[in-house]
This record gives C-alpha cells, sequence and structure tokens, in this order.
C-alpha cells in the first residue's frame, strides 16, 4: 500500500527528500534554538552556583583566620 507518490521510485525519492528537507528545517528553526537557550540557562546557573560556592569557601576561611586570631589573642592574655 502506498500512500504518496504512486509507487514509482522517482516519487518515492521526491518524497523521502521533501520528508528529511521538512524535519532538517523544523530542527534547525526549533529545535536547535530552544536547545541552544536550554543551554545557555543551565550554563549561566552553574556558572552562578559556582561563584556563590567560592565566595562561601572564601568567607569560610576569613572566618577561620579571624577565629584562630582571636583565640590566640585570647591565649595570649591567659599566659600573661
Amino acid at each position: 500500500m502506498v500512500v504518496f507518490g504512486g509507487g514509482s521510485p522517482r516519487s518515492m525519492l521526491v518524497y523521502g527528500v521533501v520528508t528529511i528537507a521538512i524535519l532538517a528545517f523544523s530542527y534547525f528553526v526549533i529545535i536547535k534554538p530552544i536547545m541552544d537557550s536550554t543551554n545557555n540557562t543551565v550554563d549561566n546557573a552553574l556558572n552562578q552556583a559556582n561563584h556563590a560556592i567560592n565566595q562561601g569557601f572564601h568567607q569560610a576561611n576569613q572566618t577561620q583566620r579571624h577565629i584562630s586570631h582571636a583565640i590566640n589573642q585570647a591565649q595570649r592574655q591567659a599566659n600573661k
């Protein structure tokens, strides 16, 4: 049973080429832009999260230095 093309090899080839062209057009006009936009959004979110994590580590290191300094000062005052 042939739905389109009348069964001749030439018409089937044209039908196949048109189908592939429609699928390629759909990919480049609809799917690829959506995927690119999604990838950019995910990349931006990951970069923001990485920046926030790095800031957290930096603040934790600063706090640790301040605590160590305060402990050293307290020990020196206790030893006087």
